[in-house]
């Protein structure tokens, strides 16, 4: 017999209405998480072995925002650092400060050898790196001790 028009009507409009309870949840979910963030961000202190992490406790809670970043590499600016290397005869220093790979990579210590260098190699050598800061992470926990 198949289904009627007033049954689907009555389905869509279930979906439609859960849709929108479902997108107000998340618009008051995301501004509560903005909030949060921001007053750790304005109040928290950097727990032990943290540099990057902030951290708030409540009776209850414990509240943590991480911002981390990355890092990546410039191939074009890496050439021409290379190439201005070469040109004051240190070359082997590049090797000192980059692994060749598919890719490139800092290697330990290249920023105290790069200090080292004048300040046009200096320079040169900031236009490889390129330091990005990823969306802040936020973690709440229920304290093991706080009473349900």
């Amino acid at each position: 017999m198949g289904i009627d028009k007033r049954s689907i009507d009555t389905a869509a409009n279930h979906y439609l209405e859960a849709k929108a309870a479902e997108d107000l949840a998340a618009e008051r979910t995301a501004k509560a998480r903005e909030a949060l963030i921001a007053t750790v961000q304005a109040y928290g202190t950097t727990p032990p072995r943290s540099d990057k992490s902030l951290r708030l406790d409540g009776d209850q809670f414990q509240v943590t925002v991480t911002t981390g970043s990355s890092t990546s590499i410039d191939y074009g600016a890496v050439e021409k650092f290379f190439a201005h290397l070469r040109e004051y005869d240190l070359s082997l220093r590049f090797k000192k400060i980059f692994r060749r790979e598919v890719r490139y990579s800092l290697s330990a210590g290249a920023d105290d050898l790069v200090a080292q260098l004048g300040a046009r190699a200096q320079q040169a050598y900031r236009a490889c790196i390129c330091v990005t800061t990823n969306k802040p992470s936020l973690k709440v926990e229920r304290k093991k001790d706080a009473a349900a």
